[in-house]
């Protein structure tokens, strides 16, 4: 019986691994290294392409807020997004409510970080959001509320992945246009060749994809 397996995503950066296979009889030692002319590219310059497109194209994100356990365990890290079209002097004001009390956590705008420590959290579920103002003070945006259990608060996150496989890497996309990051997942965890033809077996790449919240979105072979 096969067993579904569990990919643990961290919510800060996450190192990768890339084995490189050096074929030592290679006619052009640069040619060992497999993606050379990607990093070093020796063709000649081309013309510059005309595309249809008259502006760059953009994902519209939202503010991302996220909480995780803070550095000493004791309280409960939150951090969030400075979008584009956000002016310099743009600051925040974080929100928690819980047991039916609302409460405004940051005692002076945030202006130089994006990012606050809720050192004295409340037991079990409680909901943050924050408030970006603008040089007036003014609130000019709300972000999405974010519901936090403090008790079962990790630094990654754990998705159960479609098949019995293991991620090899991973990349971030807004798939589904909801604002919100999701997971583009390359399969197998091993290098092999990417012209073979398409199957399940391991012995080619695949593309997963999955949803912010882990729900199976896609599968390209």
């Amino acid at each position: 019986m096969m067993k579904n397996k569990n990919l643990l995503i961290g919510l800060c950066s996450v190192p990768l691994l890339l084995s490189i296979s050096i074929n030592m009889t290679a006619q052009d030692s640069r040619e060992r290294t497999y993606y050379y002319e990607i990093l070093e590219p020796r063709h000649e310059p081309k013309p510059e392409i005309k595309g249809f497109a008259t502006e760059r194209v953009k994902e519209h994100l939202d503010r991302g807020l996220t909480a995780t356990p803070s550095a000493d365990g004791k309280g409960i890290y939150l951090s969030w997004r400075l979008l584009e079209q956000d002016e310099t002097d743009t600051s925040f004001h974080l929100y928690r409510s819980a047991n039916g009390k609302t409460q405004r956590l940051s005692k002076n705008p945030i202006k130089n970080t994006c990012d606050f420590v809720d050192q004295t959290p409340v037991a079990g579920k409680a909901t943050y959001w924050i408030c970006a103002l603008d040089k007036k003070k003014k609130v000019i945006d709300t972000s999405s509320k974010l519901d936090v259990d403090y008790s079962l608060l990790r630094n990654y996150q754990s998705i159960k992945l479609n098949r019995n496989i293991k991620a090899g890497k991973i990349a971030v996309a807004d798939l589904n246009g909801d604002g919100i990051y999701d997971y583009i997942i390359r399969t197998p965890e091993k290098n092999v060749d990417p012209g073979m033809p398409g199957t399940l077996d391991g012995s080619t790449y695949q593309i997963e994809a999955y949803l912010s919240d882990g729900t199976f979105y896609g599968l390209k072979i």
